[in-house]
């Protein structure tokens, strides 16, 4: 029995031993130093991007905070700006800003927005020489400052808006050139009554069916009526219907894609006078640019330093009865940037003006139409039709 017991109790030492030696390595591989190898990758936007930001305020403000939100969108915190008291300058906030342009095309720099919108009397500057209208190419990154300043009697509360940075691709001719293939094609369908895709088929418009038969008709009814002829397109100062009736019709060819962006396609069709004789023609003008950079100064009774972006003109020659003959040519062009009303300047965008329009194609025309140019508004109707004739008296 003894010697049962002593087996009993060398055989528990023993277990008890390797348990400890056990639990000692396990401690050991616990609490060595753990490796891990292998690669990570970062697939950088592309698209033009905010990469840093910083906020500093005046000396009688709180410190701001604000953050990135977004590509290129920025929160501002719950901060408030003093208001103006007599002749002592309301609150203000300065954001330094970095970008990197990533979006495989060269980008201006057009405007900051901010949403709910600043007060009338809230001023946005840009200390440096880097402000709208200035560029920052593909591949390379700008460091620039915005200041929001309070100018009204009563403390600005910057809590929970956004500032979003615009910027305008810069479109060549090329680009433009390129989006208005399939639409010159869609629109040559649609004034033979065959349909946007030729096969007779019509379009869903509004939540009605247009068969392709009347189609053109329905353009023309939904017709802005002005002194060089009708028009309508999908530009700042077209109707929501108008617009739609232009998706309706052209559909995926109003977007193009650059790299990973898509872009809207700004389209205006007129009723205007090409050739001279009989009734209107047809034309479309074509532009891939945003229209977010307005520009221009009226001095010396003309304008000056407008920003003329690329306009293509694609002309339908009616022959006096309503049949239309596709010009087989692409008038290249620009025509000045400028807001719903057809006015100019800094600021004045979301449309560009055809009653200017000027033919990069023949530098040495002019516009013999007639008409004026003022401060105000135009009533010439641009060099397309002078350009037209020249062609045609060149190519016979």
């Amino acid at each position: 029995m003894k010697k049962s017991m002593n087996l009993t109790i060398l055989c528990v030492c023993i277990m008890l031993s390797f348990m400890t030696l056990f639990t000692s390595i396990g401690y050991a591989a616990l609490t060595g130093k753990l490796e891990i190898s292998g690669t990570a990758e970062w697939n950088e936007p592309a698209t033009i991007y905010i990469t840093d930001v910083r906020a500093q305020g005046d000396k009688t403000n709180v410190t701001p905070t604000v953050t990135k939100a977004g590509f290129v969108v920025l929160q501002h915190g719950n901060y408030s700006l003093n208001r103006q008291q007599g002749t002592t300058a309301g609150g203000s906030v300065t954001i330094t800003l970095t970008v990197k342009n990533n979006s495989g095309i060269d980008q201006y720099f057009a405007a900051c927005q901010t949403t709910p919108a600043l007060p009338q009397r809230s001023i946005v500057s840009y200390p440096d020489q880097f402000k709208p209208g200035s560029m920052v190419k593909h591949g390379t990154t700008q460091t620039f400052r915005i200041t929001i300043q309070n100018s009204q009697t009563s403390a600005l509360n910057m809590n929970q808006r956004e500032s979003m940075l615009i910027f305008s691709p810069d479109f060549d001719e090329s680009m433009t050139q390129g989006a208005t293939e399939n639409l010159s094609a869609t629109f040559a369908n649609v004034l033979a009554g065959t349909g946007p895709k030729g096969d007779g088929s019509g379009i869903v418009y509004r939540g009605q069916t247009i068969p392709a038969n009347r189609i053109m008709q329905t353009l023309a009814d939904s017709m802005e009526n002005v002194d060089t002829g009708g028009y309508i397109g999908n530009v700042g100062n077209a109707t929501q219907e108008q617009k739609d009736l232009i998706n309706a019709i052209f559909g995926e060819d109003m977007m193009m894609q650059i790299g990973s962006s898509y872009y809207s396609v700004s389209l205006l069709i007129k009723n205007q006078q090409i050739d001279g004789r009989g009734e209107n023609d047809m034309v479309m003008y074509i532009t891939a640019d945003q229209l977010t950079l307005g520009g221009g100064t009226w001095r010396n009774n003309r304008w000056q330093n407008l920003n003329n972006v690329p306009v293509y003109g694609i002309v339908f020659i009616n022959d006096g009865r309503n049949n239309y003959t596709y010009c087989d040519h692409l008038f290249a062009g620009e025509a000045p940037v400028c807001n719903l009303g057809g006015e100019m300047g800094e600021g004045r965008v979301g449309n560009f003006n055809t009653n200017i329009w000027n033919s990069t194609e023949y530098p040495d025309l002019t516009d013999t139409s007639g008409g004026e140019i003022n401060e105000e508004w135009s009533s010439t109707n641009g060099e397309l039709d002078e350009a037209y004739q020249r062609y045609v008296r060149e190519n016979r």
